[in-house]
């Protein structure tokens, strides 16, 4: 009789701890981001608000580009902060959020000037991307290219000369330029490509697809997304950006 007394609080303790501990981890998601990109910074504040009204509390893991969504397409991860449109054709456990959190503008930056017409004007020269980017890895296909790991290598490539053009955003360009104290670095007009990114999620959390879309657009309709994105490039740089 001692021993049934004795045994049952302590099944009973370990019972409670277990819920506990599923709770927990029912209410965290691990989200995947690309390192070393503004765009990552600032739809991070966007997301964890969002899925705070959700009571759900986000970790974000950086990676380079491709582990980065492979991660999250396995499961690994239980999704990938911004990608754009379509990713969940090739990368079919994930789900995509249809509210779109930035927008990526795809230009070129070089010591040299030249008129920019699409992705073949740049095919005779010597070019450096982010690896595992998917849209400058798609654009530059069949090019003289060389793929880096991070933006800052990118830049650093054109600024000793190894490479004639580098291949990125608008934003995570001319913040890099102005981080690294580069100068002679032009960015030439028009773009090559602009497009939205969206959030995408693994599909074994696709219940919360509806709710957490909802929750978006509620805060794009109040201004809210836009005046995150205002905050988090004002401390980044003192930049006012009206995008």
């Amino acid at each position: 009789m001692y021993l049934i007394k004795k045994f049952y609080p302590s099944m009973l303790i370990l019972w409670l701890l277990s819920l506990s501990i599923t709770g927990f981890a029912q209410n965290n998601l691990v989200i995947t981001g690309v390192q070393g990109m503004y765009l990552t910074k600032i739809s991070e504040p966007i997301l964890r608000e969002a899925y705070q009204q959700l009571d759900i509390q986000i970790k974000v893991r950086l990676a380079p580009g491709e582990r980065a969504i492979t991660e999250a397409n396995s499961g690994n991860w239980d999704g990938d902060l911004i990608r754009k449109a379509g990713l969940e054709k090739k990368y079919r456990n994930l789900v995509m959020i249809p509210v779109s959190l930035v927008t990526a503008e795809w230009v070129v930056f070089s010591k040299k000037r030249f008129p920019v017409h699409g992705w073949k004007s740049i095919r005779p020269y010597n070019i450096v991307i982010q690896r595992g980017l998917r849209v400058a890895e798609d654009g530059t296909h069949g090019m003289k290219v060389m793929a880096v790991t991070s933006i800052i290598q990118m830049f650093k490539m054109i600024d000793i000369d190894r490479a004639d053009i580098a291949v990125s955003t608008r934003l995570e360009g001319t913040i890099t330029i102005k981080k690294l104290g580069l100068s002679g670095i032009n960015l030439l007009e028009p773009s090559l490509q602009h497009f939205p990114l969206y959030h995408y999620i693994h599909n074994k959390h696709k219940k919360k697809v509806p709710e957490l879309t909802n929750i978006l657009r509620n805060m794009e309709q109040r201004g809210r997304i836009k005046a995150i994105k205002e905050e988090v490039l004002n401390s980044l740089l003192g930049i006012n950006i009206n995008r």
